[in-house]
């Protein structure tokens, strides 16, 4: 039997959850051997695919060891493949996180734009910037009807744009104690923002000024 279908047949019952577990099981073997062939030169060969800088010690230990090309491609491939999955399994490895993740994702193709900003008690001014395609300025209306509801099983995953190059995807949620609703960033260590005030009567400085689009699905994240 083929491999691919040895593999299908055998995760064709399972849900999500049960093959991302298997996933990362399989990942953490893998790498897991890897220590156990490479040793020394384990970790040396792991920042060479990330393309940091050795110290001696780890570079002679990188040089002595046979198949480190071939181990470097493959490495390098893995992390390209499954990023944040394949540091979880990493860390589960070496049982602490030492490295991390890089974002492969590729530039946006950016389009030329003017861009109209409101400057209180001055005359509007005009300046021009690199909007990626498919951002717009949201008004409230739009912030309210793309809020996410995970306890009805509707997600909608917004990406934000600033005129400073920064982005994130995340979720519109609502707060009903202090009847706001805010922008939650899918990575729990990036800190979430108002994008009303005054009881959803006002929009804050971010939702007047960042712009917004609806995407797909963060990485991971079915």
């Amino acid at each position: 039997m083929e491999e691919w279908k040895r593999i299908y047949e055998e995760e064709e019952s399972l849900s999500i959850e049960e093959r991302k577990s298997n996933q990362l099981t399989k990942l953490e073997n893998i790498l897991s051997s890897f220590q156990t062939l490479f040793g020394p030169a384990f970790i040396p060969a792991i920042k060479t695919a990330r393309k940091e800088k050795l110290t001696e010690d780890e570079n002679s230990a990188l040089q002595s060891s046979e198949g480190k090309d071939e181990f470097i491609a493959r490495i390098s491939g893995l992390e390209k493949e499954f990023n944040e999955r394949f540091y979880k399994a990493l860390e589960g490895v070496l049982g602490k996180r030492i490295f991390a993740e890089i974002n492969f994702k590729k530039p946006e193709k950016v389009e030329e734009v003017a861009i109209k900003t409101d400057v209180e008690g001055e005359e509007d001014t005009t300046r021009t910037s690199k909007l990626p395609k498919g951002f717009n300025k949201w008004d409230l209306k739009m912030i309210k009807l793309h809020e996410s509801k995970p306890t009805d099983g509707k997600r909608i995953w917004i990406e934000y744009w600033t005129l400073k190059g920064i982005s994130n995807i995340g979720e519109i949620l609502y707060n009903p104690t202090k009847d706001l609703h805010y922008f939650r960033p899918h990575q729990i260590s990036t800190p979430s923002f108002a994008l009303t005030e005054e009881h959803g009567r006002k929009a804050t400085t971010q939702s007047r000024n960042y712009y917004f689009r609806i995407c797909p699905n963060p990485p991971n994240v079915e």
